[in-house]
C-alpha cells in the first residue's frame, strides 16, 4: 500500500507497528499530515480509532482525517459506528474484493482531495477554527508540547510548497493540497502526506 501511494505522489510517514495514539496523533501533526491510516488485527480497535479522532480534535486538528482496515477483524456495525463517530473510512474485505488495493487507495486519495484554503481548512488566517482552538487550552497545548507545533508544522509545509511570499514575508495559506490532476497538470509533486501503520 505504501508503494501505491508514494507511486501516486504521496509523502508516507511510516511510524511502524504497536504506536500509541498519542504518538501517532503527535506525530500526524508534527508532519502536518492530511491523514492517518491505522490497520488493526486485535481488540480495542473502536476505542482507539475514537481515541485518536477526540484527540486530533482536542488539538484543533479534525481535517486530518482517520482510515483504517483490519481485514475483517472490524465487524460491520463496528465500521458503521465508526463512520458515525467521524472516522473518515475503515475499510473492510468487502471493500478489498470490490475495489481492489488500488481502488481503496484512489478512494482515500479522493476523500483528502479537497483544496484547504487555511491550516484547519476553515476560514481564513486567524479566523480559522485551527487556530481559535488554542484558546480553550488554558496555558498547556493538550499533548503536553512546549511550542503549538501545529504553527511550526503548518509553516514547513507551506515552505516545501513554496507558498511563502517573499514580496510580503508572509505566509500565504494558498493551496496546501493540490488534487491529483492539478498536481499532473501543472508537473508538481503532490503534496500531500501519510501517516501510516502498513
Amino acid at each position: 500500500m505504501r508503494r501505491i501511494l508514494q507511486s501516486k505522489g504521496v509523502e508516507v510517514v511510516h511510524l511502524g507497528h504497536n504506536r500509541s495514539v498519542h504518538e501517532i496523533v503527535e506525530c500526524a501533526i508534527e508532519e502536518d499530515a492530511h491523514a492517518i491510516a491505522i490497520t488493526s488485527y486485535q481488540g480495542g480497535h473502536t476505542e482507539f480509532f475514537k481515541y485518536m479522532f477526540d484527540m486530533l480534535k482536542d488539538a484543533g486538528c479534525a481535517h486530518i482525517k482517520i482510515f483504517g482496515g483490519g481485514g475483517g477483524t472490524i465487524l460491520p456495525a463496528e465500521i458503521e459506528a465508526l463512520h458515525t463517530y467521524g472516522i473518515e473510512r475503515i475499510y473492510s474485505p468487502d471493500d478489498g474484493r470490490s475495489l481492489g488495493l488500488e481502488g481503496m487507495i484512489d478512494d482515500l486519495l479522493e476523500r483528502c482531495s479537497p483544496h484547504l484554503t487555511s491550516p484547519g481548512g476553515a476560514g481564513t488566517g486567524q479566523d480559522a477554527e485551527y487556530f481559535k482552538v488554542t484558546e480553550s487550552w488554558g496555558s498547556q497545548p493538550p499533548l503536553g508540547e512546549v511550542k503549538d507545533i501545529r504553527k511550526i508544522a503548518r509553516a514547513i509545509t507551506l515552505a516545501e510548497n513554496n507558498k511563502y511570499s517573499s514580496s510580503t514575508g508572509e505566509a500565504g495559506w494558498g493551496l496546501s493540497l493540490a488534487s491529483p490532476a492539478l498536481a499532473a497538470q501543472e508537473n508538481l509533486p503532490l503534496p500531500m502526506k501519510w501517516l501510516d501503520d502498513f
